[in-house]
């Protein structure tokens, strides 16, 4: 009865454990830009230039779901994470300092971004990064291969 009792109660551990092991966020699935506050259900990363004026980026943010693994996303507005691997997020015709932000994944990561100011790009999977008070900003895209677990 004992022997049978324990048994019973790994069988629910490790039925438990594998319920809860998580896994990168798919990508373009489990992304998300916005330019309106942080959203509920996601791990949110603020993407910010404050050299901008009139406080329109203050509010925007670029976020994975909460129920996949942490992606160990950084932003930088002044230069690439030493250690990380950077993506320039550009915007030419912006004044405002845009010129050297960068979205940064650990090496390690699955995600291998490419960045566009003149639209998507062929191929890719890819995610607007639009800011409606910035009209400079309405053909940016953050785009990648997709990824799903093997």
């Amino acid at each position: 009865m004992v022997t049978a009792t324990v048994s019973m109660i790994m069988v629910a551990m490790v039925t438990l454990v594998t319920m809860v092991t998580a896994y990168p966020p798919l990508w373009p699935k489990d992304f998300v830009f916005s330019y309106a506050g942080k959203v509920a259900g996601y791990r949110c990363l603020q993407i910010r230039e404050p050299a901008e004026p009139g406080g329109a980026w203050n509010d925007n943010y670029f976020c994975s779901a909460s129920y996949a693994d942490d992606p160990g996303m950084r932003w930088s507005y002044a230069r690439p994470i030493s250690g990380m691997r950077c993506t320039l997020t550009n915007e030419p015709g912006d004044p405002h300092h845009w010129g050297d932000n960068y979205l940064c994944v650990p090496h390690s990561s699955p995600y291998h971004f490419r960045w566009s100011y003149t639209g998507k790009v062929g191929g890719y999977e890819c995610i607007s990064w639009n800011e409606p008070s910035d009209h400079h900003w309405r053909d940016n895209y953050l785009c990648a291969k997709p990824f799903i677990p093997s």
